[in-house]
């Protein structure tokens, strides 16, 4: 069994349970103050196991699933451009701690600009799956990526651009409900990371395109 599934099968029944249980979901969700004031910093990391609705689930574990084993030990034509193709064995490890680090890192921005406000609170693996999404996009830039229920393709570098010139227009107008700023973080360390452990590699893969 992958990383990937091990992840899924855990967001899903932890989430589904947290639906049942709003004190359950109250004491997972993610809120800054709560964290640095009350030193409540497993937030950081269980807001990522809970979901609003099944639709806020059933989409983020959909992109993981599409994406998650590809990036962690491939899948068809990419299976040398992952995780363990390039690193052996310890690609699991890796693909773990890029997921789980995913998940934290995407609460910075938040406990920056939202440090004293207490009536601020977040869930979702958003910010996880976007380190997932970018990991794949710096191992595979020549893919190609759309939007789900758009037949608008491109290639994963162009596609990738978009999304974080999108994610950080609508993270300033702060307008949607929407934690644009974990989406862009979780994006940003999915890029260090991969690099980070990848950094060979990526930059043979970049140049093949540059």
């Amino acid at each position: 069994m992958t990383v990937t599934i091990v992840i899924l099968i855990i967001t899903i029944l932890v989430s589904i349970q947290a639906m049942e249980n709003q004190d359950m979901k109250y004491k997972m969700m993610f809120n800054p103050v709560y964290c640095a004031d009350d030193g409540q910093w497993y937030r950081v990391l269980s807001h990522a196991l809970i979901h609003a609705d099944w639709m806020h689930l059933i989409f983020n574990m959909y992109v993981l699933w599409m994406f998650g084993q590809g990036v962690e030990m491939g899948n068809g034509r990419y299976d040398t451009n992952s995780y363990v193709g390039l690193n052996g064995n310890v690609g699991y490890m890796y693909f773990a701690v890029m997921y789980v680090g995913g998940a934290a890192f995407a609460t910075l921005p938040s406990l920056i600009r939202r440090r004293h406000d207490r009536g601020y609170f977040s869930l979702g693996a958003s910010g996880a799956v976007s380190a997932v999404v970018f990991s794949f996009i710096l191992l595979n830039p020549g893919a190609k990526m759309g939007l789900l229920f758009l037949p608008i393709m491109a290639p994963a570098y162009i596609f990738g651009a978009i999304y974080l010139a999108a994610e950080y227009f609508l993270s300033k107008q702060n307008r949607t409900g929407i934690a644009h700023d974990a989406h862009f973080a979780g994006a940003i360390f999915g890029i260090i990371f991969t690099f980070a452990t990848n950094a060979e590699n990526v930059i043979r893969l970049w140049k093949n395109i540059f």
